[in-house]
């Protein structure tokens, strides 16, 4: 069927308005510290501005504004073509033709993590999968199906090559569902069910089985260290729920709440060994639901549960079942991962949300500019409240912390404090900036707001040597007990506290002796060439001490 003129256009900007939304995966800013996720949210602040004005276009164009069907397909091909470049980032990368986003990793895509970008390949790939199942339904093998078929087993390389366990079940678990709607395998098992009970019964229980230990080999043979963290960070954020679970403890508090109960956790001295091992700086839950719980409440997180489920029963209705499979994965995907901190996967998933609901906004002028006041207004005030030039400047003025030049990077850091001074990782940088310039008090006031935002080790110590300067011989002690506590793995806390408790003016022998007994004989997790020399400036220092003694 030919498009009108009018028509032609409406597409045009309507894909023009995805395109610029969704685009925002393929781009990296290299001017802004890693990490950060100003450059992507300036993006896409501009794009729901540029979505909301092609909305207005499309609605003055087309009377109703544009067929689902075909915004549907629209939409599902820009996903499929995006996620399709990634995959050949990522192949250029296993190939060493191109730098992964971070060099601890081989295969990242435009991603810093493996992990998220993973999760971001298997959307397309459900997708694309469906898009497959169409075509072949059809009988048909045209040009469009051996392209397709192509796609998605690139898609499927990346997807294994990634080794993501995340991903790999929620598209399994996804296409398993898909294949039973598409080729109608619950009608079919529910009239072998009527005839064959107990055997369907029996097999089901035994493909259950065999679906647990192959979740048990993915989680605990591959990575097994992984999954006991995530297991361990799980553990603290149940903690951190029942504290308050109705109202949460606020935006961005996560990392500061569950930093607090580790330490708590450790100090208690009440923990398996396993668990001292595998514990880290908790910056994201694995868990998006758990994250959402222990930031906004458990009110909110049944909110966005009940809007997930609606939005996928909607699509289900409606016969979208690739928006229900791609839905489904997100879902599966973010219960072991956290693709709702990343901003790209963040978009991707309310967008796919959106096109659940499209038909319903489309029924109603209301609705419609709703969305158009709301995409135009967030727009607007992400681009009016970003701090993107900020974080450049701090890229460009960290040079001077790095290259020990405090004094001049004492002078621009406290430009920049203003604008910064939600970061915790900037906080740290102009505490320590202070430190070694000597203003132990302006430092001690700095990091205390960095505490404020996280509760970390190296944020501990840092505040602990302010203290110990100052010779506040007392609350240097805690804060460097507690930057201890924090991550009792660290052997370097423990040779802190031997130095500590080695000098003159706050001599304890007995606790001297009992940190040193530790540096000399804990378990590193990763053996170094700093551990040995820790090692050797402890029995330096015992020597001496005996030999002061005597």
């Amino acid at each position: 069927m030919c498009l009108t003129k009018k028509e032609s256009v409406a597409y045009f900007l309507g894909g023009l308005g995805i395109v610029s939304m969704l685009s925002v995966v393929l781009l990296r800013f290299e001017d802004i510290p890693v990490g950060a996720t100003e450059g992507h949210w300036l993006w896409i602040g501009r794009a729901f501005i540029s979505l909301s004005i092609s909305l207005v276009l499309i609605a003055l164009l087309l009377s109703p504004p544009i067929k689902v069907d075909k915004l549907g397909s629209l939409f599902s091909w820009i996903l499929i073509l995006l996620s399709s470049i990634e995959a050949v980032w990522g192949l250029l990368q296993l190939a060493g033709c191109a730098m992964p986003g971070n060099l601890l990793f081989t295969l990242t895509g435009t991603f810093n993590n493996p992990g998220p970008y993973s999760g971001y390949v298997a959307v397309g790939y459900m997708l694309c999968f469906n898009e497959w199942l169409g075509l072949k339904e059809k009988g048909r093998r045209t040009p469009v199906y051996f392209v397709v078929e192509i796609v998605l087993v690139l898609l499927l390389c990346v997807l294994i090559a990634a080794m993501s366990r995340a991903a790999w079940l929620a598209v399994v678990v996804s296409s398993v569902w898909l294949c039973f709607v598409r080729y109608s395998w619950h009608r079919r098992l529910s009239h072998y069910l009527h005839e064959n009970k107990w055997k369907v019964i029996s097999g089901g229980v035994m493909l259950l089985s065999v679906c647990v230990g192959l979740l048990c080999i993915l989680g605990f043979v591959i990575k097994g260290n992984s999954a006991l963290g995530r297991l361990f960070i799980w553990k603290l954020c149940i903690q951190a729920i029942a504290g308050q679970p109705l109202t949460g403890y606020g935006d961005g508090s996560f990392m500061h709440v569950c930093g607090v109960l580790q330490e708590k956790h450790f100090a208690s001295g009440d923990y398996e060994a396993w668990e001292e091992y595998v514990a880290g700086i908790p910056e994201y839950a694995f868990n998006d639901y758990l994250q959402i719980a222990v930031e906004k409440g458990l009110l909110v997180l049944i909110l966005f549960l009940a809007i997930i489920c609606l939005a996928w029963y909607r699509a289900y209705r409606r016969k979208k079942y690739g928006f229900c499979a791609v839905l489904m994965s997100l879902s599966v995907f973010a219960f072991f991962s956290y693709p709702l901190q990343i901003p790209v996967l963040q978009v991707t998933f309310y967008a796919i949300i959106g096109m659940c609901f499209w038909e319903d906004i489309l029924r109603s002028r209301f609705w419609l500019v709703l969305i158009v006041l709301f995409l135009g207004g967030t727009g607007w005030a992400i681009c009016t409240d970003n701090s993107y030039s900020a974080y450049v400047n701090w890229k460009k003025d960290s040079r001077w912390y790095y290259n020990g030049k405090y004094e001049i990077a004492e002078e621009k850091y406290v430009r920049l404090y203003p604008l910064l001074k939600g970061n915790h990782n900037f906080l740290y940088e102009y505490g320590h900036i202070l430190y070694e310039l000597g203003k132990y008090e302006q430092s001690v006031d700095i990091v205390e707001e960095a505490l404020e935002l996280c509760n970390t080790q190296v944020v501990w110590y840092l505040q602990g040597m302010n203290y110990w300067k100052l010779n506040r011989y007392e609350e240097a002690e805690k804060c460097l007990i507690r930057s201890r506590n924090v991550l009792p793995i660290r052997i370097y806390s423990y040779y802190v506290l031997t130095k500590f408790y080695a000098d003159p003016v706050c001599f304890q022998p007995e606790k001297m002796k009992e940190n040193a007994r530790i540096v000399l004989t804990k378990e590193p997790k990763v053996m170094s060439k700093a551990i040995e020399d820790m090692r050797e400036k402890v029995r330096a220092l015992l020597e001496e001490r005996e030999r002061a003694v005597k």
